[in-house]
């Protein structure tokens, strides 16, 4: 095991300079074992895997990567399909003792993003959570990864930097909840397609909190 030390680990490209509060990282080798009848050996092990990273922030100050598009993949007819636009960020750890890989520059795919501003006098928090499909040897990598939707709620577009598609009419829902001898909180929440997050403008004074999803789609061929 290694020991990590949060004021020896930056991070870097796109989140470069940001106030960073918390960073995860993981990998999931998603093996697939095929077996044959009277064995229970392998025949084959066929690998299509998964890299993860989630980078929290200090977000209210226009700090880290600008405003991130999340429409959905466009292909034009007769046209070749490429790749959703992606985010590069590095993760650079201190260490102690046993040596840790940290993330190396690479390209990532968004698959959600939140903001939470819950004290009026704090700033507010975004939370960027990406996905990679390596290749190397071994490896059954994607020849293309398109975004097949993106979806959100906020309780305001601008604090949050939850962008919302205007040709689609939002959804309003309210949402809350308290407890027996507590104070709780109550919000009027929007819900839409989204077309774009980032660049959160929370202020002294503002509550509100927001997120989005995104699926992809990796296609082999």
């Amino acid at each position: 095991m290694g020991v990590v030390i949060g004021f020896g680990t930056t991070v870097g490209l796109n989140f470069s300079g940001v106030c960073a509060t918390s960073v995860n990282w993981g990998y999931n080798p998603n093996a697939q074992r095929l077996y044959c009848l009277g064995t229970t050996s392998p025949f084959r092990t066929i690998q299509k895997p998964t890299q993860t990273l989630t980078i929290s922030f200090y977000g209210d100050e226009g700090d880290g990567p600008p405003q991130h598009d999340v429409t959905p993949t466009q292909i034009a007819a007769g046209e070749s399909c490429v790749d959703a636009n992606q985010l590069a960020a590095s993760v650079t750890p201190g260490i102690c003792g046993t040596s840790v890989e940290g993330i190396s520059a690479s390209d990532w795919f968004l698959t959600s993003y939140s903001y939470d501003k819950s004290d009026a006098s704090l700033p507010g928090i975004e939370t960027w959570s990406m996905q990679r499909w390596p290749s190397g040897a071994g490896i059954t990598a994607p020849d293309i990864v398109i975004r097949i939707s993106a979806e959100g709620q906020a309780t305001n577009e601008t604090i949050t930097g939850v962008v919302f598609d205007n040709a689609t009419a939002d959804v309003e829902g309210s949402t809350g909840s308290v407890s027996a001898g507590g104070v709780g909180r109550a919000d009027v929440m929007y819900y839409n397609a989204v077309t774009a997050v980032g660049r959160s403008a929370g202020s002294t004074g503002d509550i509100d909190q927001g997120s989005a999803s995104m699926s992809y789609q990796p296609l082999y061929y």
